[in-house]
This record gives structure tokens, sequence and C-alpha cells, in this order.
């Protein structure tokens, strides 16, 4: 059987293409983007090439892909803050996306090829990193002046299910993510945060510590594990 007989696809070309690219576009579908004066007639051997790739990816076009193709705000629970998001898609941009920002009106800005979902997915996540290290990385920092408790450095990462983590070489890890948050559900994260520079695991010493810098500790914990993931959007 051949998978690719009926096989929809766009071909582009791009001067600054050096090899073959495969992307899956909302609007256009699977789109192939080639260098200038390549033989077309290796296409099909490169699509069955990719036959797995394209098979898992291409159906999420469908549904998923449009939920995060274009997410027009971000509310900012913790900052209290919500962002407009504005795009400009120049064609002749193939596979480059670069974002700036109005900090005063909160306008996050995204110019380049806005059809490639999952370039539009990483340019906010790195937008994201951004904000971390702009308001949470100065909060961990007031709070461990308050608390008088110690941490050697702090990272922003976009992690999958945790919310921080301290290693033992006093190395926080906040996710971005946090910035979606209620402040008190951020707050508690990082006071969960530095409560492990004192005590690396879950033990009583550890929730005495925490219930000390946040009477509501384990209200707040329950609320987090509950609920947390309803306030980040799907598409992130």
């Amino acid at each position: 059987m051949d998978t690719f007989k009926h096989l929809t696809y766009i071909v582009k070309e791009s001067s600054r293409a050096k090899h073959v690219r495969l992307k899956i576009s909302v609007q256009e579908g699977l789109v192939i983007v080639i260098p200038k004066n390549f033989d077309q007639r290796h296409l099909l051997s490169i699509l069955k090439q990719k036959e797995a790739w394209i098979t898992k990816h291409l159906p999420l076009h469908v549904s998923p892909l449009k939920a995060v193709s274009s997410p027009n705000t971000l509310k900012f629970r913790s900052l209290a803050q919500e962002w407009k998001i504005k795009y400009s898609d120049t064609h002749f941009d193939i596979g480059r996306l670069s974002w700036t920002e109005d900090s005063l009106q909160h306008i996050l800005y995204l110019n380049g090829d806005i059809s490639d979902i999952e370039l539009v997915r990483k340019t906010i996540h790195q937008w994201l990193r951004h904000q971390g290290h702009q308001h949470l990385v100065p909060w961990l920092k007031r709070l461990s002046q308050q608390t008088g408790l110690d941490y050697n450095t702090v990272q922003i990462r976009k992690q999958k299910t945790r919310w921080g983590s301290c290693s033992n070489h006093l190395t926080i890890s906040l996710n971005c993510t946090l910035l979606f948050l209620p402040s008190e559900l951020a707050r508690y994260v990082l006071l969960h945060e530095l409560a492990h520079t004192q005590h690396l695991n879950h033990s009583k010493q550890f929730w005495r510590l925490l219930n000390k810098l946040e009477k509501n500790s384990f209200i707040l914990d329950k609320d987090l594990s509950e609920n947390g993931q309803k306030y980040v959007p799907e598409w992130l």
C-alpha cells in the first residue's frame, strides 16, 4: 500500500534552506521546504524516510495544533498581568521567528514564520523563560533574604512535570509556567524550594520548616496538586 498516494502537501522553495525540511502548518498542513534547484523527484523517497514522523504529527494539526497556533493572550496571574500577542507573518522568512515586547502595554510581538506551529511554541517558551528571569528570580531572592534561606544559583526552565526543584548543590530550578499560577501558589512553590535548601527530602523536618514559612502550606500544596495545571494554557 502506498502511504503517500493521497497525501496532500505543499512544497516551498527557500534560498536560505540548505536541506529539505518538513513542518506542520495549521493553515497548509504538511509543508516541505526545499533548497533552490532541488530535484523534486527525490521527494517521495524523503517522505518515505519520514513516514513515522508524518504519521505521528500530521493528524495533530486538525485539532490540538489549531489550539496552539495562535494564542491571543497570556494571563500571568502571579503578576496580575495579561499580555496580548500580535502576529506578523513574513512568508519569505521560512523557519525563522523572532519576538519583541512592549513591557509597558504588555504586548508580545511575534514576527516571521508564524505558520510553523512548533516554532511558534518554542519561541513563546523562550520568551516565557525570559519573563521568568525577570520576575521569578528577583522574587525568589527577596524571599531568600526574608527567610534567611540561601541558595547558590537559580535556573528558569520549562519543565513538563515539576513546578520547581532543588539540587544537593543548592541550585534551584523554577518552571516558567509558575507565572500563570495565582500569586499565593507561585509564592508557595518558591518557599517550598527554599525549604529544600535545608532538607532535600519531604521529611517531617521539611514540612515543619515549610509550615513555619507558610502557615497554609498543606492547603496550598493540595490546591497546587489538584488545580495547578488548570491555570497553564493547554497549548503550552
